[in-house]
């Protein structure tokens, strides 16, 4: 199985990234260029994203924040199976991620 080498990913972004603040962007290019691991975990990245999309609300409205989030099938099957283990319904689980329920209910069937 192919997977997303999301420290190159991520520091691709930071580089790039004009809009967010410099404090954020320095720090994050000194944590990931600090860490020689190519995989991140899943908790953590979540913690990034949250950063990330935090910095940029202020800038930019809500609805264009939602188009930045992407996600591997390692971490789809990490929300379904917390959605199983802890029992929570598609509006639960989209809440708790901050995922809309159509996304939930879409990775169910497919996954």
């Amino acid at each position: 199985m192919n997977y997303i080498n999301f420290r190159t990913l991520y520091l691709d972004f930071l580089e790039d990234s004009q809009e967010l603040s410099s404090q954020i962007r320095q720090r994050l290019i000194r944590e990931f260029s600090a860490s020689q691991d190519e995989y991140i975990a899943f908790i953590r990245l979540q913690e990034i994203n949250e950063l990330i999309r935090h910095d940029l609300s202020k800038i930019r409205p809500q609805n264009r924040i939602q188009l930045l989030k992407s996600y591997d099938e390692r971490y789809i099957r990490y929300i379904l199976n917390y959605q199983k283990t802890y029992r929570l319904s598609n509006v639960q689980i989209a809440l708790e991620f901050k995922l809309s329920r159509n996304t939930i209910a879409r990775w169910r069937k497919k996954y």
